[in-house]
C-alpha cells in the first residue's frame, strides 16, 4: 500500500502552484499602450499629453486647466493584465517617477498602485509632496489589504481563482485645485504569488494507471502467497 499512497502523492504534487514573479513596465507611454479613466472631477479639468524633454523620455503628462477640485484618475497599462487562473498574487512591488510642477492655486498630489477588477478600482495611495524636482517613489510587500475601494468601501478585491483578471496601473488624484502639471515616467510593478500549473487530462491519465497497475501487482502477490 505504500507504493500506492507514493504514486497518489506524486499526481497531487504534479497539480500544487509554486512561486512566480511576474513585472510589468511602461516607459514609453504610447496611446495604444495605456487607458485613461476619469472617476471623479470634470471631465474637462485635465489634460492628458505625452512629453519627451532632457529629463523624460516619451513620459505621461496630465495638466489640470480649470478649478474643478481633486480630479481622480486611473491610468491602466494594457500589458498589464493578470489572468487569475493562471497566477495569484500575493505581494506587489511598485516604482514611478514624477515631477510635480505647481501652479497658482497649489501644488498637492497624490498617485499610487492601482488595480481595476471588473468595473472596481483598488488603490494603494500616496502623496507625492511639492517638490518640483523628478522622484522617484518605491513601496514593496503591499498585499490585498493595502488596498482601499475607490468605490463603495463594502467593495473587495478577489484574489481567488474564480476571480477577474486584473488590470494594473497607477492611480492620480489633483489635491488642491487647478495650476498643477505632473509628469509619470518609469513606471513598474512586480507580482509575487503562486503560479497555477494543473496537469493536463492526459498527463495525468498514465498517472493514475501506474497506481491502478501497482494495486493490481500487489493484490496478485498477495493471492499467490495465501495460495502457497
Amino acid at each position: 500500500m505504500k507504493k500506492i499512497f507514493a504514486t497518489l502523492a506524486l499526481c497531487a504534487a504534479a497539480t500544487s502552484s509554486y512561486a512566480a514573479t511576474l513585472t510589468f513596465t511602461e516607459t514609453e507611454f504610447a496611446e495604444e499602450d495605456f487607458s485613461f479613466v476619469r472617476f471623479k472631477g470634470d471631465e474637462g479639468g485635465q489634460v492628458v499629453t505625452r512629453v519627451d524633454t532632457e529629463h523624460f523620455d516619451n513620459a505621461l503628462q496630465i495638466r489640470t486647466v480649470d478649478s474643478s477640485p481633486r480630479t481622480s484618475n486611473a491610468v491602466l497599462i494594457h500589458a498589464a493584465t493578470i489572468d487569475l487562473s493562471e497566477s495569484l498574487p500575493e505581494f506587489f512591488d511598485v516604482s514611478i517617477d514624477f515631477s510635480v510642477q505647481p501652479g497658482a492655486f497649489g501644488n498637492g498630489q497624490t498617485a499610487g498602485l492601482l488595480i481595476k477588477q471588473g468595473e472596481k478600482f483598488f488603490a494603494h495611495s500616496f502623496r507625492t509632496g511639492t517638490q518640483t524636482g523628478l522622484q522617484t517613489f518605491t513601496v514593496s510587500g503591499l498585499s490585498s489589504e493595502d488596498l482601499s475601494s475607490l468605490g463603495d468601501q463594502d467593495d473587495f478585491l478577489d484574489l481567488s481563482a474564480g476571480g477577474q483578471d486584473l488590470e494594473l496601473g497607477f492611480y492620480t488624484t489633483n489635491l488642491s485645485g487647478n495650476g498643477n502639471t505632473v509628469v509619470y515616467d518609469n513606471f513598474s510593478v512586480t507580482v509575487t504569488g503562486g503560479e497555477i500549473s494543473p496537469v493536463p487530462l492526459p498527463a495525468s491519465i498514465p498517472l493514475l494507471a501506474t497506481g491502478v497497475g501497482v494495486l493490481a501487482a500487489l493484490r496478485r502477490r498477495h493471492g499467490r502467497k495465501k495460495a502457497v
